[in-house]
């Protein structure tokens, strides 16, 4: 009987380990394990995004990025604009990306002479920038509730060690891929800006209205092409800075973690 019942026994452990492994390998319990990866992978590629919106996001808001665009390319004596009326109107376009305000329609000095700054077509163009900035506000706040919502989750629902330095490894693989797409297009705007300008603007905007003519329109004169490229720059260093910062700190916790 005794040996009977450990026969017994032990087929029993073996058919129920035999059974845990089945289902283990098991399509439905492959999915979860599935997007496990699909949510850390898209983990990875909305760390890049987040920071690159934000930055932008922080740039378009920061007055001085236009006041250095202005003195570097004397902007005040291209369009005969008195300096501190070019920062009063910058100052009041961060406010209108700001506010409820379907229209832009600043008023300035030249020669003078009170007039318009913008034709209908620039105002109709700065109504879609203006969009643009609030998309790019958008795409930022989403990334970030991602980020912010898969690592809570993350690490409420598995409380291991283990789970803390996969997580610092996913943060690790996004800052070097911020840094590999800050390069990509480092080089492009070195290389060949104006073809990365143009393209920007054909996927950004809908409509021909941002085609200006320097000889018609204000806007293209207080805002060159040379001026975005170094707002691109400024933007891609500071992102960079954040990217670096992001992958050194959390390789460097993940080394210690596993030390420990």
């Amino acid at each position: 009987m005794g040996v009977g019942y450990n026969a017994t026994e032990a087929l029993a452990r073996s058919t129920e380990s035999s059974l845990s492994s089945d289902r283990s390998r098991s399509p439905g319990f492959a999915v979860p394990a599935a997007l496990g990866w699909l949510a850390g992978g898209l983990w990875v590629l909305a760390l890049p995004v987040f920071l690159m919106m934000l930055t932008g996001s922080l740039m378009v808001n920061q007055p001085r990025l236009y006041y250095y665009g202005f003195d570097h390319f004397d902007i005040s004596q291209e369009t005969g604009i008195a300096p501190e009326a070019l920062r009063q109107v910058a100052r009041d376009m961060i406010t209108y990306f700001n506010d409820s305000e379907t229209y832009f329609t600043p008023r300035v000095v030249i020669g003078g002479q009170e007039r318009p700054l913008f034709t209908e077509r620039e105002i109709v163009h700065m109504v879609d920038v203006k969009a643009l900035v609030h998309k790019v506000y958008w795409v930022a706040g989403l990334s970030l509730v991602y980020l912010a919502g898969y690592a809570a989750l993350h690490l409420a629902l598995r409380r291991r060690r283990s789970e803390v330095r996969a997580l610092l490894r996913l943060a690790l693989y996004g800052g070097l891929l911020t840094l590999a797409i800050l390069a990509v297009l480092g080089l492009w705007s070195l290389v060949g800006f104006g073809g990365l300008f143009y393209l920007f603007h054909i996927l950004s905007f809908s409509n021909p209205f941002w085609q200006l003519d320097p000889r018609q329109h204000m806007l293209i004169r207080l805002f060159p092409e040379g001026f975005f490229m170094q707002a691109t720059l400024f933007i891609a260093a500071a992102t960079a800075f954040e990217a670096l910062a992001i992958a050194v700190l959390s390789g460097r916790l993940v080394r210690g973690k596993r030390k420990a």
